[in-house]
């Protein structure tokens, strides 16, 4: 049973990043240089550069949470 003063659990409505946003997420992190590959899905991809040309990565951002997975790292 609930007590008076407690509120009913909360319900978050996530919704998906868009690719525009993903893009944007990347962005905030740091990495420059940005192209999509493909958008959509539980994951957008792209690659990008960070720290100038001495890093290409493979990333991906998860389209639920906006978490930026590396997925490899070209020098």
């Amino acid at each position: 049973m609930r007590r008076q003063n407690e509120r009913p659990p909360s319900r978050r409505i996530y919704r998906a990043l868009l690719c525009s946003e993903a893009r944007r997420v990347i962005q905030m992190e740091g990495y420059r240089a940005i192209r999509t590959l493909k958008c959509g899905g539980k994951f957008h991809h792209f690659t990008a550069k960070r720290r100038g040309a001495k890093f290409a990565v493979n990333l991906k951002v998860r389209a639920t949470t906006g978490q930026v997975i590396v997925a490899g790292r070209n020098r």
